[in-house]
């Protein structure tokens, strides 16, 4: 893989990342959409040269990811499965850590867990004969946490790149405040993975999380 920066009129900033080089597909569901890979490794480059930049077409454009379009994993064709692209695809972020680190390593945070390790549970829809069977799906997320930061350290337990903030069911504010308080998680981790806005004394800030999350 290679990460180029380049600069002329047209495009005084521009990022070039080409996975040339990396494998072909696998007959297991871990191959990645070009445009999954995309997403993934300009998030993980923003978040070092512009994480407070919203993101639209301008600030999207000075970046280019490309790959080879024969069977690459990082470019997977139809009809290669994708069910699982998470495995490599939230990999991305840390990958363009890596490469970073070797030009502005102070800059740079060290590798965390890099995605959620998630366990799909599900049953009576089309796998199930009785027709009568209770139909559920429940996905559980398994979080390491994040590498330490330039200057502090990571937070544990809070997924990244992928937050899962927005996962169907939310766990409930007092529990996250318990949580808190007895010293489970930090408060900086509860904000960011629960969307939670907690008071100095570690009270669960009811008004401030309800505009949190209407956001």
């Amino acid at each position: 893989m290679l990460i180029l920066f380049k600069s002329n009129s047209r495009a005084p900033f521009q990022n070039e990342v080409d996975f040339a080089g990396s494998s072909p597909c696998s007959r297991y569901g871990i191959n990645v959409p070009l445009n999954y890979s995309t997403a993934y490794s300009v998030f993980g480059l923003r978040c070092i040269f512009a994480p407070e930049v919203p993101n639209y077409a301008g600030s999207l454009g000075c970046f280019e990811v490309t790959a080879p379009d024969e069977g690459c994993i990082l470019n997977a064709p139809r009809p290669a499965p994708v069910a699982q692209r998470h495995v490599l695809g939230q990999i991305m972020p840390d990958l363009m850590y890596g490469c970073l680190h070797q030009a502005i390593p102070d800059r740079i945070p060290a590798e965390g867990s890099s995605n959620m390790y998630d366990l799909p549970l599900s049953g009576g829809f089309e796998m199930n004969n009785d027709q009568n069977a209770t139909k559920y799906a429940v996905e559980v997320t398994h979080n390491g946490g994040t590498g330490a930061r330039p200057g502090k350290d990571g937070l544990s337990v809070a997924a990244f790149p992928s937050s899962g903030l927005r996962n169907p069911v939310d766990r409930p504010q007092e529990l996250v405040a318990d949580d808190v308080r007895l010293g489970i998680v930090s408060a900086e981790a509860a904000e960011l993975e629960y969307d939670v806005t907690l008071t100095a004394s570690g009270e669960v800030d009811t008004a401030k999380t309800a505009q949190l999350r209407s956001q």
